[in-house]
């Protein structure tokens, strides 16, 4: 993940845009501007299909050998592979389109993927839940009666 993120940092940087100018001399809406947002598009999608094909592979290794799942893990079925990263692109995109965080648009697909919530995965809800509620609170963790 990390080199994905390298490579598209690095192809956006050489492209520049708004407040800097290219420092390979790339112009925006020239050719080789388009050409190297949709190369890193083709690439963005050439690693994800990369990524669902391993998962697919070991959804079926797993069946192959009769892995049993516990509650709350997500099985990364062909389907999962292709409905999970569709709704966290929506997200993003519905996001994005009207100003709003990331977190408060992917937290209820969080939710949704562990939904089936037992006695014992309680504590890893509320391990989730307390930073939100912290924030709504706004006291930050703060006590009171000192400076901070």
């Amino acid at each position: 993940m990390t080199a994905v993120f390298v490579v598209l940092l690095t192809v956006n940087l050489l492209k520049g845009g708004g407040a800097f100018d290219s420092p390979v001399g790339i112009v925006c809406g020239s050719f080789s501007f388009w050409a190297t947002s949709v190369l890193s598009f083709v690439y963005l999608v050439g690693v994800s299909l990369y990524v669902r094909r391993y998962l697919v592979n070991r959804w079926v290794l797993k069946a192959e050998v009769g892995f049993e799942y516990v509650e709350g893990d997500v099985e990364w079925t062909p389907l999962n592979t292709i409905r999970y990263p569709c709704i966290c692109f929506f997200a993003g995109f519905f996001a994005g389109m009207f100003g709003v965080g990331g977190g408060i648009v992917k937290g209820p697909l969080m939710l949704e993927m562990v939904r089936r919530v037992g006695e014992e995965e309680l504590p890893r809800q509320e391990a989730l839940q307390a930073p939100a509620e912290e924030a709504c609170r706004g006291d930050h963790g703060h006590t009171g009666g000192g400076d901070t």
